[in-house]
């Protein structure tokens, strides 16, 4: 199976390798692309580590996956990061990347991209990204360009600060093409150092740095901006009617002034269409813009189109193209594109998530990896006509430095079935049975027994399963890979055509006590087959509807409800109806939960410790809420507290999160002077902020306190 993925790599590799100038101007030219490192006539010195604290990138090394491609453009680049662990050691690093000697001739300029965490090196807070250059072959140096310094990244033809992209939005990791004048060198023979030093912050240090097409020559062009970027997409097995999206694709200035688009041409009355916005696109030298190209197919569109995109910097043609497959009657297509996950009729335990950019239709797919057993599990299934067969994509990925003909990894993707009669699973398939890596795979499996006969019932179940085994080498001998699938073609669902199925999943539980009466949301798993739900809330079992009666939730994935203000000490019930074009299901359960006592805090002093319930997070009365993927929320922490058992803890590792613990609602006495006090502290915090609202049920921005 051909996949999008090799498709759009394989243009970025062409695009990696394209100038905007002669070569004959060039005495240096370096794109990585060999698989030599260093590359002839190159040196990497830097400093000497300890054994446990050399790792793949702890020196100047070739980043290289013919597969995903590198951190900058092609298949290899350089790159050196620097590990908290050497912080930890109190190691402060210094690593050198070493061009070969070239003569620098009239209007010679250095050229490179260079891609890095930009807080790490933007003000030198845990990184120093120089170039240098030496004319006694090394055995002195001077800073020829500074990534802190505004004015050589100005001159060089960037813009500061430079963390930001083409539209104003702050972006931590960036891709920037500065170009260097060579001016004071003419006539000389010179050395060209990318150099890296990590720096300690309380010992700790986290900074990556890569470079790539790398070239020293006349590089002058004329002073008008000019435009690259993705020259082709092609879309594999896309179903007629549904969207399918590419990965992202760029445009890029790599010449001068400022890049705008006049217009797009091409798409106009096809089956593809763009994010990408005219209107919005102003890109300085170097800056680049990701877009991404929709494509749902119709029985009668062209399979192919050229977009063009015109600028003031040329015109990028971009060819399109699709393969169509038409959804055969009766089978259902699951694409996990939907905010819900996992999707209605569909469940899962603990490993199973949604991942963009990795996807064979829509942006999304379903990945597990790791060193855990996870499963997922279909809709029940009518395979009462027997011949049932299920479709899906799938591509499990490790590292090429392991793939040879003995690889044997230790983690495998597996599929079963099971009846309602079953005791157990029945296996289907196994990823073994394959043993591809690292590209996209469709597999087609018809579901039978063990004795080869189709399965014939109206409750069967598919479960896909991620499971790994140790193995007599530990840790150490096992190779974990990890698993990506999408695009899941399922037999008849069961229930199809008729009233949806009822809830079963309630948020609060069923019989909660000691429920937030603040800002409490009600929520629940879609139901399969709904086109929306009726929502009901009270205090009266047998008609719970004072609070709320029968308000209409519109679409399947409206599944969550929030009461702002609730009684304290007080049992509501609640109940949701499922509906569809049918009808709906009034066989719906009715819940209940109750309401903790008033927690407003009236008398003072008041002291939280967070030791209370064996340093439960949040205490009772408190809200823990977060913002962010792959957040943390505030827990519990024994790891030297303040004062007593127990501290009240956060940690972050992507840019942009933010937690908030909030505290009950305090009655502040009209007179008297009351203050607030606590004890903070956080090696790697950027920033603790503290605040009150002036009402409990107060969604607004909270004001800061600076006592």
């Amino acid at each position: 199976m051909e996949t999008m993925k090799s498709m759009f790599f394989a243009c970025a590799l062409l695009l990696g390798s394209a100038e905007t100038f002669s070569a004959e101007n060039l005495v240096l030219s370096e794109d990585f692309e060999s698989q030599t490192f260093p590359p002839s006539g190159w040196v990497v010195k830097g400093t000497e580590l300890s054994e446990d604290l050399e790792s793949g990138y702890a020196h100047w090394s070739l980043n290289w996956n013919e597969v995903t491609g590198c951190s900058i453009a092609g298949s290899g680049c350089a790159e050196v990061m620097s590990d908290f662990k050497e912080g930890q050691a109190g190691i402060s690093k210094e690593e050198w990347l070493i061009t070969p000697a070239v003569q620098v001739a009239d209007n010679a300029s250095l050229s490179f991209t260079f891609w890095c965490n930009a807080s790490s090196f933007m003000t030198n807070k845990y990184g120093s990204f120089l170039v240098k250059v030496s004319t006694d072959d090394g055995d002195t140096w001077s800073d020829l360009w500074n990534a802190a310094s505004q004015e050589d990244i100005e001159n060089s033809g960037l813009t500061w600060p430079w963390n930001k992209d083409a539209m104003g939005i702050e972006n931590n990791w960036q891709k920037l093409t500065p170009n260097v004048s060579l001016e004071a060198y003419v006539g000389k023979t010179v050395k060209i150092a990318f150099y890296f030093r990590s720096i300690l912050v309380n010992n700790y240090t986290q900074a990556t740095l890569a470079v790539d097409n790398v070239k020293v020559g006349n590089q002058e062009i004329e002073n008008l901006p000019v435009i690259e970027g993705s020259t082709s997409y092609e879309f594999s097995n896309s179903y007629i009617g549904y969207l399918a999206q590419s990965e992202p694709m760029t445009i890029r200035n790599v010449g001068y002034g400022t890049l705008t688009i006049t217009s797009i041409e091409g798409i106009e009355g096809t089956d593809f269409s763009t994010t990408l916005d005219p209107a919005s696109v102003s890109l300085k030298r170097g800056e680049e813009l990701s877009y991404r190209v929709n494509y749902t197919p119709t029985i009668t569109g062209a399979k192919s189109t050229v977009m063009k995109i015109n600028t003031n910097g040329g015109t990028l043609s971009v060819d399109l193209s699709g393969t169509k497959v038409m959804l055969e009657e009766g089978y259902t297509l699951e694409s996990f594109e939907g905010d819900i996950f996992p999707p209605a009729g569909w469940s899962r335990n603990e490993g199973w998530k949604t991942m963009e950019g990795m996807a064979t239709s829509g942006v999304k797919s379903v990945t597990v990896g790791g060193m855990m057993t996870c499963d997922i599990v279909s809709p029940r299934l009518d395979l009462s006509a027997g011949n049932g067969k299920v479709k899906f994509d799938y591509i499990e990925t490790t590292g090429e430095e392991y793939i040879d003909d003995s690889f044997l990894p230790s983690t495998y993707f597996i599929l079963y079935y099971k009846k309602n009669t079953d005791t157990d699973w029945t296996e289907l398939w196994c990823s073994l049975d394959d043993s591809k890596y690292n590209e996209w795979v469709q597999k087609e499996i018809e579901i039978k027994d063990a004795n080869g006969n189709f399965v014939v019932d109206d409750n069967v179940y598919l479960r896909w399963t991620y499971e790994f085994e140790m193995g007599d080498g530990g840790l150490d001998n096992m190779v974990v890979t990890d698993i990506y699938f999408d695009n899941v073609v399922l037999p008849k669902l069961y229930g199809e055509g008729e009233l949806p199925l009822a809830i079963t999943t309630p948020n609060p539980v069923n019989g909660v006590s000691n429920v937030d009466y603040s800002r409490l949301t009600l929520s629940w798993e879609p139901a399969l087959f709904a086109d929306g739900y009726e929502l009901s809330v009270g205090t009266d079992k047998s008609n719970p509807t004072s609070l709320l009666e029968n308000e209409k939730l519109e679409g399947n994935t409206s599944v969550s409800y929030t009461i702002p203000e609730l009684e304290p000490a007080t049992t509501y019930y609640w109940k949701v109806v499922p509906y569809n074009a049918v009808g709906k299901n009034e066989n719906a359960s009715v819940w209940s939960f109750t309401t903790m006592e008033d927690q407003s805090v009236r008398d003072f002093p008041y002291t939280m410790g967070f030791e209370g319930n064996n340093g439960e997070i949040p205490p009772m009365g408190w809200k823990n809420d977060h913002e962010g993927k792959g957040i943390q929320m505030w827990k519990s922490n024994e790891i030297e507290p303040f004062a007593g058992k127990y501290s009240a803890s956060v940690w972050h590792n992507n840019a942009g999160e933010v937690s908030v613990l909030t505290s009950p609602v305090f009655a502040i006495p009209e007179t008297g002077d009351i203050v607030a006090s606590f004890a903070w502290g956080g090696g790697l915090s950027n920033r603790l902020e503290i605040g009150y609202v002036n009402s409990a049920t107060t969604a607004g921005h909270m004001s800061e306190v600076s006592d």
